[in-house]
């Protein structure tokens, strides 16, 4: 399909880019939290902005598939 080939990569890169962005813009964010809630915090902190990546990842895929198909 026409769509694979070109907009899925496209689209994967587009959003890779964001995300280091938004991964750079975090880790400032995530150097003050640390101080502040030190080491059992900082945990919690990482796993919840995994989630919330991945959880955000699989929505624009899902979305870009309901809309190309």
């Amino acid at each position: 399909n026409y769509w694979d080939i070109f907009i899925f990569p496209f689209i994967v890169e587009v959003g890779a880019v964001t995300t280091d962005a938004g991964s750079r813009i975090r880790n400032k964010g995530l150097k003050v939290l640390i101080n502040f809630l030190g080491d059992f915090g900082l945990n919690i902190i990482f796993y919840f902005l995994f989630f919330v990546d991945l959880a955000v990842s699989l929505g624009i895929v899902y979305l870009i598939n309901k809309t190309i198909y």
